[in-house]
């Protein structure tokens, strides 16, 4: 198959540079996110980008910061114009590759572990370890007898 960088659009409105995906391609990479995430998850792991993009898929090129950035230290017509042979260039070596070894561990991950979430006790003791940090930055900064 044959792609091409083209000119894309924010939801809002702003330009940025991007090759598209056909469904066909894409649809094989969400099955396999959805047999190791239960629906649930999957579902929110996919909705912003749905809402975002309208259900369509594509490989970001230049993002709308960097097309902005370029267009102002080039000018507008400067760039659009430099951009013709390279929105004319065939892509036709493009492959998307999933890693199926990562894939079945992640697979028997899932089927060992009754949830990915953290447990509260991990949290804690993160929690704890920020304040301590905390306090020795204090106490070294200040150089004084810090009371808690």
């Amino acid at each position: 198959m044959i792609y091409y960088i083209k000119h894309l659009k924010d939801i809002i409105g702003n330009n940025y540079l991007g090759i598209d995906l056909p469904h066909t391609i894409i649809d094989k990479f969400l099955n396999d996110l959805k047999d190791i995430l239960e629906d649930v998850d999957y579902n929110k792991f996919t909705e912003n980008q749905i809402k975002r993009d309208g259900g369509s898929y594509h490989i970001t090129v230049i993002n709308v910061a960097d097309y902005n950035r370029i267009s102002k230290i080039m000018g507008i017509d400067k760039f659009i114009n430099s951009l013709d042979p390279i929105l004319k260039y065939p892509i036709d070596d493009l492959k998307l590759i999933s890693d199926k070894i990562k894939l079945e561990k992640l697979r028997k991950n899932k089927k060992n572990k009754k949830s990915n979430k953290p447990n509260a006790i991990y949290l804690v003791i993160l929690l704890l370890i920020i304040l301590i940090f905390l306090m020795l930055y204090l106490i070294l900064k200040n150089n004084k007898k810090v009371r808690f």
